[in-house]
């Protein structure tokens, strides 16, 4: 919370309901992009009426992905735990957009929030001229079983990341 007012610009991929988005807007400048991604469209339904009206906020209904396409999106029942890389509920088709084609080229990018329930590795390899471009802050959070179970190798996250400065924790 202390460093949002100060930023021209945030990206929130993997929303949900939004609490991340919601915070940014009551602290950053009117002004300043705020981005919410949320893939699935009942959430993302909800989350633009509960964002309609607020400064400088858009929703889109898309996936965070390496390359533009359709995506196969499972939506989790009683659960937060949807997924575009794990098979956890019932398959819908959204599309898919790299950050690098959401993020309007224009505005500086400071912060990005990502919780993707295991694509994580497509939206960073998607978001890769904002990270050189930009150097945004990132604030990830991947689960080594997610990964594992969507076919990725953690390694290859922590590759992908290399040359990001990061923080890293583990429970």
């Amino acid at each position: 919370c202390k460093l949002l007012p100060s930023f021209r610009g945030m990206l929130d991929i993997g929303a949900s309901y939004g609490w991340y988005i919601k915070s940014a807007t009551n602290l950053m400048d009117p002004r300043a992009p705020k981005i919410a991604l949320e893939a699935n469209p009942e959430v993302a339904a909800c989350l633009g009426r509960s964002m309609a009206g607020l400064p400088g906020v858009r929703v889109l209904n898309v996936a965070a992905t390496d390359r533009a396409r359709k995506v196969r999106f499972y939506c989790a029942t009683g659960s937060g735990l949807s997924s575009a890389v794990r098979a956890v509920g019932v398959p819908i088709s959204v599309q898919g957009l790299p950050v690098d084609e959401i993020w309007p080229v224009d505005h500086p990018l400071d912060f990005v929030k990502c919780d993707v329930e295991g694509g994580e590795l497509d939206v960073l390899r998607g978001a890769r001229w904002i990270r050189k471009t930009y150097e945004p802050i990132w604030m990830l959070e991947f689960d080594e079983w997610f990964l594992t179970e969507a076919g990725v190798d953690p390694a290859e996250v922590a590759d992908e990341v290399s040359d990001l400065l990061c923080w890293w924790r583990s429970d």
